[in-house]
C-alpha cells in the first residue's frame, strides 16, 4: 500500500449552508505529504499513520484528502480517495450574505453573522470597507514594471455578540468593491472576511493587471440599439446590437 495526504483550503461547513468562514484574502497553498509504504496483514488490513504536512493557514479552515493505492501480488493497484474536514482549533465566525452575487447600486448590503463552536457568546467587531485598487508603475534596471496598490476606506463598523443564532447587520453601498471583516475581540485571533460588489459589477475571476479596465452595467437588461454609460469613472460606452455583439468607445 502507498498513498498521499493533501491539505487544501475550505470555506464552508456542511451544517451551515450559505455561510463562509475564514479570511477571503488569506493566501493558502495546498500541501502534500507522502504516506509510508506498508503491507496488509493476512486479513487484508493495515493501520496507516498520517504524516501531516506543515501549512500556514491562520484564520482559514482546511480539509484533508487521503489517497491510497493497494496493489496485489501482480502489481495491479486499486485506488481510493477519502476527503474529510479538519477540525478547527477553536471557534470560527461565519458570514452569510443576504443577497445573490451582486448588489444594485445604492442598495443595502445585509449579512447574517454567527459563531460556531463557542461555549459562550463571542464578542466581535464587524467592519465594512470600500476597496479600491490602483496600479503604481516603476522602473528598475531600465525595465518598467507595476504593482497593485489597494486602499481600504471604512464605511461602517459595529460591535456584536455572536452565537449559533444569526445576527443581521446592514450597510448602504454605492458603486464599487467592498469587503466585510468580522473579528473576535479579546484573546486569540478569529476572523472571517468576504468580498462583494455593488452597482451591477462583477469582479469574480478578473485579472489583477493594469491593462484590464473595470466596467459595470447599470441595468439588468438592454434593448437592441441602446446606448448606456457603464462605470462612472471609466466612462465606457457600449452599443448593444441585435446580434448580441457589442462595440465600445471611450468618451
Amino acid at each position: 500500500m502507498e498513498g498521499e495526504l493533501r491539505l487544501t483550503r475550505r470555506d464552508t461547513l456542511a451544517d451551515r449552508p450559505g455561510y463562509r468562514f475564514g479570511r477571503h484574502d488569506a493566501p493558502v497553498s495546498a500541501r502534500q505529504a507522502t504516506l509510508p509504504r506498508l503491507r496488509t496483514d493476512a486479513a487484508g488490513r493495515v493501520n496507516v499513520p498520517l504524516n501531516w504536512p506543515e501549512v500556514e493557514a491562520e484564520g482559514v479552515l482546511l480539509q484533508a484528502a487521503v489517497t491510497l493505492r493497494v496493489s496485489d501480488g501482480a502489481g495491479r493497484p486499486v485506488e481510493r480517495t477519502v476527503t474529510r474536514p479538519v477540525a478547527p482549533s477553536g471557534p470560527v465566525i461565519g458570514v452569510r450574505p443576504a443577497f445573490d452575487d451582486i448588489l444594485p447600486e445604492g442598495a443595502e448590503a445585509q449579512f447574517d453573522l454567527i459563531a460556531v463552536g463557542a461555549t459562550q457568546p463571542m464578542q466581535a467587531t464587524w467592519t465594512v470597507n470600500r476597496v479600491e485598487t490602483r496600479y503604481q508603475w516603476y522602473q528598475l534596471y531600465g525595465n518598467w514594471n507595476w504593482e497593485p496598490v489597494t486602499t481600504r476606506t471604512r464605511v461602517a463598523t459595529g460591535d456584536v455578540a455572536l452565537s449559533d443564532v444569526p445576527v443581521r447587520v446592514s450597510v448602504p453601498t454605492d458603486w464599487g468593491d467592498y469587503e466585510i471583516v468580522v473579528e473576535a475581540a479579546g484573546g486569540g485571533f478569529t476572523a472571517t472576511s468576504l468580498g462583494f460588489a455593488a452597482g451591477w459589477y462583477g469582479a469574480a475571476d478578473s485579472s489583477d493587471t493594469p491593462d484590464v479596465a473595470p466596467v459595470a452595467l447599470n441595468a439588468e437588461a438592454y434593448a437592441p440599439g441602446d446606448w448606456t454609460p457603464l462605470a462612472p469613472h471609466a466612462r465606457w460606452v457600449l452599443r448593444m446590437r441585435p446580434s448580441i455583439r457589442a462595440r465600445g468607445r471611450w468618451t
